[in-house]
């Protein structure tokens, strides 16, 4: 199997291929709409580790920068956005360049405190930095786009009510290539400056889907197992080889005298019924 690494917005984290979730694996999770949010558009940088090779550490989890831009429909003094605890890690959330303390209510409810209370109307910038957690061994993390589990590595108004645009920046290794909603921006990606072995691959929608459409994936390129050469053989192999002459054919056969010729009685027709005997033939001239 191919190697990738892929978190599509909507599902758990895997390992291998693609696992199949549904609702009734994630029962805790809440699959209501969120009141008094819009959000407006969701910016998201990814930078996928390389893979390493020790099995028991696996690859460093994803880091990720998001940034979500939303409008208060009704005064709050927190916002809450879906986002599952169990696999996002080291979360840190500003608010309008303000640090706050976000807490969980439940497994998927994340509660981000405002340092002033926000009028209906009025939008409100948030940034985010944070680790998704790899599952096992995590060499391929992929994730199924089921519509409510954005959140298990995107915290977002997870709910085909609330679609916004999406621009996606993912950094690789050289020699990956990656997808991701809407159109690809920088088809040769863009290499790092500081970091001449990696890219970035710039992802952007040109219309508002929901968290549970927004898919982005890293393949690693394809590395075929060396074959093995047969040894050649000698360019000459009887020249390695001592050469037996033919055997001469013995001398009495060669000195055997030619066979005598002996006469042949032949029978001649005759209208003379006495000269139908047997006449000899002649003998041969010597």
């Amino acid at each position: 199997m191919r190697k990738f690494w892929a978190l599509y917005a909507g599902a758990a984290l895997s390992v291998v291929g693609a696992v199949m979730v549904t609702q009734a694996q994630f029962p805790a999770y809440s699959i209501e709409a969120l009141p008094g949010i819009d959000v407006l558009s969701y910016g998201v940088d990814l930078s996928v580790p390389v893979p390493s090779a020790d099995p028991q550490t696996g690859l460093s989890p994803i880091r990720v920068h998001a940034q979500i831009r939303l409008r208060i429909t009704e005064p709050k003094q927190e916002i809450v956005l879906h986002a599952d605890s169990t696999t996002l890690r080291e979360l840190l959330i500003r608010v309008e360049q303000v640090e706050t303390t976000p807490y969980w209510e439940s497994v998927d409810l994340l509660h981000i405190p405002l340092p002033v209370a926000a009028e209906a109307g009025s939008e409100i910038f948030l940034s985010m930095d944070y680790l998704v957690s790899e599952i096992e061994d995590g060499s391929i993390a992929t994730a199924e786009n089921l519509p409510v589990f954005a959140r298990k590595w995107l915290p977002s108004h997870d709910h085909a009510s609330d679609p916004a645009p999406f621009e996606i920046h993912i950094e690789v290794p050289n020699g990956w290539s990656t997808s991701g909603p809407g159109h690809l921006l920088n088809e040769q990606g863009t290499v790092i400056p500081s970091d001449l072995e990696r890219k970035i691959f710039h992802w952007k929608t040109s219309q508002d889907i929901p968290p549970h459409l927004a898919h982005v994936s890293a393949i690693a390129p394809v590395v075929a197992p060396p074959v093995e050469t047969p040894p050649e053989a000698p360019a000459n192999i009887s020249a390695d080889l001592p050469v037996t002459p033919p055997a001469a054919a013995p001398a009495e056969i060669l000195e055997a005298p030619a066979p005598a010729v002996m006469p042949v009685e032949v029978p001649i027709e005759s209208s003379d019924p006495e000269a139908d005997e047997a006449v000899p033939a002649p003998a041969p001239q010597s």
